[in-house]
């Protein structure tokens, strides 16, 4: 169980969407409880963002003039930033293959701490139970078919 734990912590922090649904997949097997996986899976996710927040405050400019072609994507970020902060931050939670990249520009943008930190924790706090839903739909759904496919 405890290393059940500890893998939807660490699949959250690092990985995310794909982590929470193998966990979902064998949730039974590995003796977890939904409340431990959505607190750990917020909690993994939240980290992960504010340590990615941090990065792009304190390394993002020396990032982009070291490597330029960051610079373009950084750009089109940043316009988006520009345009739509709050809503920005929170649409990003959802938005696949975005959150290491987006998160870091979001640091460097000016946005403050505490502004990001809350909009992320209300956008973690949504999204955690939404990709369990999906995962556990996912995981009844793929049984099924496996069994059906396995009877005959």
């Amino acid at each position: 169980m405890m290393m059940g734990l500890l893998l939807v912590f660490l699949g959250s922090f690092f990985e995310g969407e794909i982590s929470l649904v193998a966990i979902v997949w064998f949730r039974e097997t590995l003796q977890l409880n939904w409340a431990s996986i959505a607190g750990l899976a917020w909690l993994g996710t939240f980290l992960y963002d504010a340590f990615a927040f941090e990065c792009g405050r304190r390394h993002g400019k020396s990032l982009r003039e070291r490597w330029p072609a960051l610079e373009k994507r950084a750009g089109k970020i940043f316009g988006w930033m520009e345009r739509y902060p709050s809503f920005f931050v929170f649409v990003l939670r959802f938005q696949i293959g975005l959150r290491t990249l987006a998160n870091g520009i979001i640091g460097q943008s000016g946005m403050s701490r505490a502004r990001f930190l809350g909009i992320n924790a209300l956008a973690v706090t949504l999204w955690v139970p939404f990709v369990l839903l999906l995962a556990e739909i996912f995981r009844i759904i793929a049984g099924a078919i496996l069994q059906a496919a396995m009877a005959g």
